[in-house]
């Protein structure tokens, strides 16, 4: 469990503020451990985030549950969340396939534009034939 650290401050705020502080950062406390549980200690996770912008003492990558779907929004407002994006998913081999990454999108259609020999980009096409 992590320590709850309070300012000093609190101290001088009147006892009604100083345990809604003390409640909030207990609060943000177990949410915390909580995320580190959920995402660090996934012993057989086969799927990884990683964090470029992570800020000092972040993780760098945050593992999922084994074979997580991960979807990209490309809406950022969050006022399309149901129709423009993609998925990544992990399908596991089976006699006649190895295993394999699949891509999908849940509205268009999707363009793949190869840029190296292990390095593609992936978008949505909406007006395609």
């Amino acid at each position: 469990m992590i320590p709850v650290v309070i300012d000093p401050r609190v101290a001088k705020l009147p006892v009604w503020a100083q345990d809604e502080i003390k409640r909030l950062a207990r609060l943000a406390a177990d949410y915390k451990d909580m995320l580190e549980e959920q995402t660090q200690k996934i012993p057989d996770s086969n799927v990884g985030v990683i964090q470029y912008g992570a800020p000092e003492g972040a993780p760098k990558v945050v593992f999922l549950p084994r074979d997580s779907v991960v979807r990209f929004y490309f809406d950022r407002q969050g006022a399309a969340r149901d129709v423009q994006g993609i998925e990544v998913s992990i399908n596991q081999p089976t006699q006649h396939r190895k295993q394999s990454i699949r891509v999908t999108t849940w509205a268009g259609q999707i363009a793949v534009f190869p840029l190296a020999a292990n390095c593609f980009n992936v978008c949505e096409v909406f007006d395609a034939p």
